[in-house]
C-alpha cells in the first residue's frame, strides 16, 4: 500500500506509511532475548577458546616412535644416571632413582628411601620402555578401540620417554608420569 505525505518543506513523499521511529528501543522482550543470545554466544565462544587453549598436544606414541627412542637410547649407551619422576593417577608419586652401570643402587619415593632388599628397577628407562609397549599392545586389543591412544614425548638426544600418559586400559587407572631431572653419570 503507497501513501502519500507530506516533509517539513511541503514536498510530497510517496511510500509506506512511517509506523515506527528507527531511534525507538526495542520492547523490554525483545532486549532480554537479544541480551540472553549475546550472552549464549559470548559463553560459547569462551568455552571453545578453553577448550583448545587447555588440550593436551602431547603426540601419540606408535609402536614405529617407541622403537626409534629405543634406539637413541640404546646408541647413546647410558648406563648410569640419576633421574627423577613425577607420576599422577590413582597413586601420586615422586620417584627418584640412581643407576650405576645398568644396576639401581638407590631408590626412593616420596623421600623415604628404599632398604637395598626392596630396590627394583621399575623406574629405569628400559622398564619405562617395557610399560609403553605393554600400553601399545594393550591399546590394541578389540575391547580397548574406542579407548585414548598412549601419548608421549621422548628425549631427542638420549630417548628416554620425558612425558607419557596412558588412558584407562584393561581395568587400570590412567597412568602418566613426567620426567623432572635426568642426569648421565660417568661412573
Amino acid at each position: 500500500m503507497i501513501s502519500e505525505a507530506s516533509d517539513r518543506n511541503g514536498v510530497d513523499e510517496v511510500g509506506p506509511p512511517r509506523t515506527s521511529d528507527p531511534r525507538r528501543p526495542l520492547p523490554r522482550s525483545q532486549q532480554i532475548l537479544v541480551r540472553l543470545c549475546a550472552l549464549v554466544a559470548g559463553v560459547s565462544v569462551a568455552a571453545l577458546i578453553i577448550f583448545f587453549l587447555s588440550r593436551d598436544r602431547t603426540p601419540e606414541v606408535t609402536p614405529a616412535i617407541l622403537d626409534e627412542a629405543v634406539a637413541r637410547w640404546e646408541q647413546a649407551g647410558v648406563t648410569s644416571y640419576d633421574l627423577r619422576v613425577n607420576t599422577s593417577g590413582r597413586r601420586p608419586e615422586q620417584i627418584e632413582i640412581k643407576v650405576r652401570d645398568g644396576e639401581v643402587t638407590s631408590f626412593t619415593i616420596d623421600d623415604r628411601v628404599m632398604p637395598k632388599d626392596r630396590l627394583t628397577d621399575t623406574w629405569t628407562v628400559p622398564m619405562q620402555f617395557d610399560f609403553i609397549r605393554n600400553d601399545l599392545r594393550a591399546a590394541d586389543l578389540p575391547e580397548n578401540e574406542h579407548a585414548m591412544r598412549p601419548v608421549g614425548v621422548f628425549d631427542k638426544e638420549f630417548g628416554y620417554p620425558r612425558r607419557y600418559r596412558c588412558p584407562e586400559l584393561y581395568g587400570r587407572s590412567e597412568t602418566s608420569w613426567e620426567v623432572t631431572r635426568f642426569d648421565v653419570v660417568n661412573p
